[in-house]
């Protein structure tokens, strides 16, 4: 269970990889825009953050480019 301030500090990281528009990236398979409202599950791996989205189009799970 997190605590509300490592899941505080974890948004933060997210919203910094999202542009003004909230748009995270694209689609690798249909190139839909993928957007912060599409995150199912943001990670942590070497220092980086990364995500896993369902795309809205094609409603498969990707992961944004």
């Amino acid at each position: 269970m997190h605590s509300v301030e490592s899941v505080g500090q974890q948004f933060e990281g997210f919203q910094k990889m999202a542009s003004s528009d909230g748009q995270l990236g694209v689609c690798p398979l249909c190139e839909t825009d993928i957007h912060a409202r599409d995150v199912l599950i943001e990670y942590r791996e070497d220092n980086e953050t990364g995500i896993w989205a369902d795309c809205p189009h094609c409603s498969e799970v990707v992961h944004p480019e």
